[in-house]
């Protein structure tokens, strides 16, 4: 029987100050980067400036702004600086890399649930092949990649005991349609041939 950990899971967390001060520093780094997170998903999605600025426990400050802080500064305490003739067009490239990112990012996710769904796929078959020999599995459920794998491993059975027919004493390598496979003494593809 195998040894497995048990966790408690995800918990919530009483809001109370840490006080041992490696906890502390670990705290505040995943919840710095997942306050980041929130607020570009919250720029992405409402088309909103943000900034902010966080001390550290250290006293060290970590700032994140969108489209920069100088802006978000500006807006903030109201000064009418004269625009920036490369800001809009900065924006403008800023938010076409962000929407092309996020493309990618959904086109990559989608391949990763079809990529999913296919490995799910092949589990299941390889479970029904071993329950059989793989020669009594029905053809029909092998893609063109599993097809080609077998007709390149049937072309190599078909030279391997072609030669060993003229090793053991056969004077000429029979032709094609006089080798009739033994099922049962072969060894199944492997994907890695």
């Amino acid at each position: 029987m195998e040894n497995r950990r048990t966790s408690k899971g995800k918990q919530k967390i009483e809001m109370k100050k840490i006080t041992k001060e490696e906890d502390l520093r670990v705290t505040f780094s995943k919840r710095r980067s997942g306050i980041y997170k929130k607020a570009s998903e919250l720029c992405i999605l409402c088309d909103i400036d943000i900034g902010m600025v966080i001390f550290s426990p250290s006293r060290k400050p970590y700032s994140f702004a969108s489209p920069n802080m100088r802006s978000v500064s500006d807006r903030l305490f109201k000064r009418d600086l004269p625009p920036d003739p490369n800001q809009a067009m900065m924006e403008a490239q800023r938010a076409d890399r962000i929407n092309g990112l996020v493309q990618e990012l959904n086109h990559l996710k989608l391949r990763y649930e079809v990529e999913k769904e296919r490995g799910k796929r092949l589990r299941e078959m390889l479970a029904a092949r071993t329950e059989k020999g793989w020669w009594e599995s029905p053809i029909d459920d092998l893609g063109k990649e599993e097809v080609g794998v077998l007709i390149d491993w049937f072309n190599e059975m078909k030279v391997k005991t072609s030669n060993r027919l003229v090793e053991i004493g056969s004077i000429e390598a029979p032709s094609s349609s006089s080798i009739a496979p033994n099922p049962g003494s072969m060894a199944p593809p492997s994907s890695g041939q």
